[in-house]
């Protein structure tokens, strides 16, 4: 029970994270996906660099914890690159 106690504590506190809603699984998943292979080479291109600033800065991460201000904030610090704020 000790052990499911600190596991479960250390996922909440976000020293650890659930592998089914990190960004790493889920960006894994949807490079997988038939939504993946259907984008033009431009646009997977485009979200190919996004998918690397995203596993950089939050891999590990649990994505289901992400709230709509990290993501403005996210795009605000790349305001200088319009399209890749976009596609974040």
């Amino acid at each position: 029970m000790e052990a499911f106690d600190a596991e479960y504590w250390q996922i909440l506190t976000g020293r650890k994270v659930a592998s089914k809603t990190s960004f790493k699984i889920l960006i894994a998943s949807y490079r997988q996906s038939d939504r993946w292979t259907d984008l033009s080479p431009r646009s997977r291109k485009d979200y190919e660099r996004v998918h690397e600033y995203l596993l950089e800065k939050l891999g590990k991460k649990n994505a289901t914890t992400t709230k709509r201000a990290d993501i403005i904030a996210a795009m605000e610090a790349n305001r200088h690159r319009i399209r890749f704020a976009n596609y974040i």
